[in-house]
């Protein structure tokens, strides 16, 4: 879409100190080999190249793409905050592994047997060459039952009236479960970008946002298994939380809370996502979770809610500031 002015101006009063002050060398090169400072620039933060700037003395507004809302989680499993990234990126991640989320949790309800649940399938019957794309569902009264299009294939039709008088029958069902590292790689995304909503470029450029990327670009591999990424239903929020978990015996930093949900089913998840903090060895202090990973020991997280400003532009070097705040006692909690 082409970027809406009013949208591009909060988004560049809100980020664009941040962009300034954190990256340190930023700077837009022009098509005649130039380089300026932008005044007033935003950068997609997934991939630190496309752009918007806003030029004040010719009034203008130049992008090197197409950005769009991306849904934190997304839309589709009932993201409701929102962040612009360039619409290649969207795409990118959308097609890749954000998918992923909504399967995941269509497989969860159906296993944990929530009414009005249902996961395609690819269903064999015997005596018909071929494989058909096919349903399972739970209905209101909890009672699995199977779909398929008959009007489409008549055959199965009279396969089906067959075996009403006929106990000799195979039906083989065939459900393909989502990679679960692609739903930890969309929710690590969604948490990336939802701490770049409170802390700006600040926290794109530190180094903790920085690795984070590497694990979404695909150059660097993350500590844990599970990308720090945990699944739960024995709660929900009504909105994205920002928590902090701080004097713990394993794990000093914040988490990211989602509330993912399965509309259909009105089946919800709960996401916790760890984002480290800014210390130099945050990142590596992660490995503190892999015998417990590999134990598949149940972990509880309790922390301070922290307060997230949406109405002013973000400070120079918030995350950073925010952490040494933190570290000295100084919490903004709600």
């Amino acid at each position: 879409m082409a970027l809406n002015q009013k949208r591009a101006q909060w988004y560049l009063q809100r980020f664009s100190s941040s962009l300034i002050e954190s990256s340190g060398k930023f700077k837009v090169r022009l098509n005649d080999g130039a380089h300026f400072y932008p005044e007033f620039a935003y950068l997609c933060p997934l991939c630190l190249k496309s752009m918007f700037v806003y030029l004040p003395k010719e009034a203008l507004l130049s992008w090197t793409n197409d950005f769009t809302l991306d849904h934190l989680p997304p839309e589709s499993v009932g993201g409701r905050d929102t962040v612009l990234v360039c619409k290649d990126c969207n795409s990118k991640a959308g097609s890749n592994y954000d998918y992923s989320i909504k399967e995941f949790l269509k497989h969860d309800a159906v296993i944990k047997r929530k009414k009005n649940s249902k996961v395609n399938i690819k269903a064999s019957f015997k005596g018909i060459p071929g494989s058909y794309n096919s349903g399972l569902s739970l209905t209101e009264k909890n009672e699995l039952t199977f779909n398929v299009n008959t009007e489409k294939h008549p055959y199965i039709k009279g396969w089906l009236e067959e075996i009403k008088s006929n106990t000799n029958w195979e039906l083989k069902a065939t459900v393909t479960i989502p990679e679960i590292k692609l739903v930890y790689k969309a929710l690590l995304k969604s948490a990336y970008l939802f701490c770049f909503s409170v802390w700006g470029y600040s926290f794109i450029y530190s180094s903790t946002g920085s690795k984070i990327r590497g694990v979404l670009n695909n150059s660097e591999n993350h500590i844990l298994e599970n990308l720090g990424v945990f699944l739960s239903n024995s709660f929900e929020l009504s909105a994205n939380r920002l928590i902090l978990i701080q004097n713990n015996s394993s794990y000093d930093g914040f988490v990211v809370n989602m509330t993912l949900l399965e509309k259909e089913s009105n089946h919800k998840v709960m996401a916790t996502i760890l984002i480290p903090g800014n210390d130099s060895d945050s990142w590596e202090n992660l490995s503190q979770f892999n015998p417990y990973l590999k134990d598949k020991v149940s972990l509880t997280f309790s922390g301070i809610e922290m307060i997230i400003d949406y109405k002013h532009p973000i400070n120079q070097n918030s995350y950073q500031k925010d952490w040494e705040d933190i570290k000295k006692g100084n919490i903004k909690k709600r």
